[in-house]
């Protein structure tokens, strides 16, 4: 369990972009402020310069090479079950015509007989997701709907995030590695915060990880054609409808994708919902009062 929460510790480093202090970051992880020393110091070991992690009267941030201790920790897992299992699934959600078994077998490096095990464990993994596993001779593919395959990768991401700590390297590895990274969602973060805040509504920072996921999950979807239909079959709030337009304008802004009513009403609801504290009573009670059962799931 160390070296996740090493992971953790530089991923929130990496997130926050400024000092934060060793009791804030050991009550984020639920470990003592001599363990975060502890996991300092491992960090800044996997990589030559151990500069990974800076200290300082001020606490810790993010060093120049923290973003190579993360590729070092994500090469060491590199070629496990778990990294194997997670592309596999990654490869058949981007394909809904299907993969077929000998060349993903050999494009994994891996015997045709591994696979077909690995394959048996993807249908575990599918065991209530509403997806199943179909296999026509070497050709196999996901059935599901959108929103179902959809909460399939944020349980990939949150699994590869470890316990939801907010890893854009993660994430990329999650939704496969043309999707957008840091150098994308850096900027896209604090202007939502400001745009939530000119709103009225005061934004939880870890809370927002989660979110960001999302809107990561829904664009890189979206851009493949492959959007959510409306969301809910009730009335669309001022409250929902203002920050679906905010939402609206950040992503065309900042990513380049146009989403349409559907995507945009979802990520209103989970932003209402799950990272955001009106001024006032009342606006995200309404939102969640209108959420799909289903969506708040995801």
């Amino acid at each position: 369990m160390t070296r996740p929460r090493q992971d953790r510790m530089l991923s929130l480093l990496v997130r926050e972009g400024e000092w934060v202090t060793a009791a804030t970051l050991a009550d984020a992880l639920g470990v003592t402020p001599r363990s975060i020393r502890s996991y300092v110091t491992a960090v800044n070991a996997r990589v030559p310069s151990g500069a990974a992690i800076e200290s300082g009267p001020s606490g810790y941030r993010a060093g120049i090479d923290a973003a190579a201790a993360l590729r070092a920790s994500a090469a060491a897992d590199a070629g496990t079950p778990r990294d194997r299992l997670h592309t596999l699934v990654r490869a058949l959600l981007n394909d809904p015509e299907g993969i077929d078994v000998f060349e993903t077998a050999d494009a994994l490096h891996v015997s045709p007989a591994t696979l077909e095990a690995d394959l048996g464990r993807v249908r575990s993994l599918l065991g209530g997701t509403g997806i199943t596993l179909e296999r026509s001779a070497s050709t196999a593919r996901l059935r599901g709907a959108e929103v179902a395959q959809r909460r399939l990768l944020s349980s990939l991401a949150h699994d590869e995030m470890e316990a939801g700590a907010f890893d854009f390297d993660a994430l990329r590895r999650s939704l496969g590695g043309s999707s957008m990274g840091a150098n994308v969602f850096g900027p896209f973060k604090p202007a939502l915060v400001a745009r939530m805040g000119e709103l009225g509504y005061y934004v939880n920072e870890f809370g927002i990880a989660d979110v960001l996921m999302h809107i990561a999950i829904t664009a890189d979807r979206a851009s493949q054609g492959r959007s959510l239909e409306g969301t809910t079959g009730s009335p669309i709030s001022e409250d929902r409808r203002a920050v679906a337009e905010v939402l609206d304008a950040l992503v065309r802004e900042h990513i380049g994708v146009d989403l349409g009513h559907g995507d945009l009403d979802h990520l209103a609801i989970l932003v209402l919902t799950r990272v955001v504290a009106p001024g006032a009573a009342a606006p995200s009670e309404r939102a969640r009062e209108n959420l799909d059962p289903q969506l708040e799931q995801v």
